[in-house]
């Protein structure tokens, strides 16, 4: 018995490592959804496109390999009648959202595209977050180095030799920056990274008016370009395919994370109302996807031709993104440049204040 729980457990970490593999893989999967594209376009049937794949990469990586893992665990899906919630735990939500909408609409071949769109999308968006922050990152780590080595080793020496000298000028300022760093840096530095996985863990999941106003702004509202940008492409996949408005919302709700379900929720309040998907984005009050966005599905919700202007708006606001994203990342550069530069001349020229204090106060 004993040694049946273990294999039980040993199996469910297995498993459980193997989607958080799976999820971190974003080359991997687009590579899946490209592949499985070209098979559809060849009639090729889901079930058998899902098993070649398996065996070629069974082939070249091994049967333990966590993409044929999660190839296996679709297939029982596929077998079981229940494919999309066999997928839904090995991918991001915004692909869950657009797969549902292909599946259930019949259009899978043009639901994987929109997922390999987004996935494009987020991928530039995160080159952009790397290359702005990388520079920036280096002189706060750099700006660290000199706190700790100036605040725990070249200040306080000077303070030894005349403990009871009265400092000015830039010589204070630095020992006032001494006694932070030895009190508070590393403390802060705890709390620092604390806080980058807190705000990861509560992107999909916090829901109060504080986070409606912060996804105006960067960080948030970089999540939330990307969360938009996923919901109108799906929700134009559905309403393309014939599906009823109301009808459509109600099915990327099921599939949609508390963050993006309670805004949908509100928007469904205001379609029961009769309003139109654009009054009922604003009443809502989350200015999601985005204040100028509702004012575009306003003026297209009772034209024809909505469901493609819903495809292109959600494409073209991605593309915008990029680009926001982009300008941010240079504002960023130079806050961070311009504050290390600042603290770091602090540093230096404080020492050379010392030098001089300490000297005339020594003879």
């Amino acid at each position: 018995m004993t040694s049946y729980f273990r294999g039980l457990m040993q199996e469910d970490f297995s498993l459980l490592f193997a989607k958080f593999q799976f999820k971190r893989d974003a080359k991997t999967r687009k590579r899946i959804w490209e592949k499985l594209i070209v098979l559809i376009q060849n009639e090729v049937q889901i079930l058998q496109a899902l098993e070649a794949l398996r065996d070629r990469t069974k082939r070249m990586k091994g049967k333990n390999h966590y993409v044929v893992i999660a190839l296996e665990s679709w297939i029982r899906g596929v077998n079981e009648g229940r494919f999309v919630n066999a997928v839904k735990p090995w991918i991001n939500d915004d692909e869950a959202m657009l797969l549902v909408s292909g599946y259930e609409s019949g259009k899978l071949e043009n639901a994987l595209e929109s997922i390999t769109t987004i996935m494009d999308g987020k991928a530039k968006i995160k080159k952009a977050i790397v290359s702005g922050l990388s520079y920036p990152a280096f002189l706060i780590l750099a700006l660290v180095g000199a706190l700790n080595l100036f605040g725990n080793e070249v200040i306080p020496a000077f303070m030894e030799i005349a403990p009871d000298a009265h400092w000015s000028g830039l010589a204070a300022v630095s020992v006032d920056l001494s006694h932070f760093a030895q009190q508070y840096l590393n403390s802060i530095l705890m709390g620092f990274a604390l806080l980058i996985i807190v705000f990861f863990i509560s992107l999909p999941k916090w829901n109060s008016e504080l986070r409606v106003y912060l996804d105006k702004y960067p960080p948030f509202s970089i999540y939330r370009t990307t969360q938009g940008a996923s919901f109108l492409i799906a929700f134009s996949a559905f309403v393309q395919s014939g599906v009823k408005v109301k009808d459509a919302l109600h099915k990327l709700k099921e599939s949609a994370n508390p963050w993006l379900k309670e805004r949908i929720q509100a928007t469904l309040i205001g379609i029961n109302s009769g309003k139109s998907v654009g009054d009922a984005l604003l009443d809502a009050g989350h200015d999601f996807p985005d204040r100028e966005v509702i004012d575009d599905l306003g003026i297209y919700s009772n034209l024809s031709g909505f469901e493609d202007a819903l495809r292109k708006i959600g494409e073209t606001w991605l593309d915008t993104a990029i680009e926001q994203v982009q300008s941010n990342m240079k504002v960023i550069f130079v806050i961070g440049l311009v504050f290390s530069g600042i603290v770091i001349s602090i540093l230096i020229g404080g020492v050379f204040s010392l030098q001089e204090q300490l000297q005339d106060a020594l003879q």
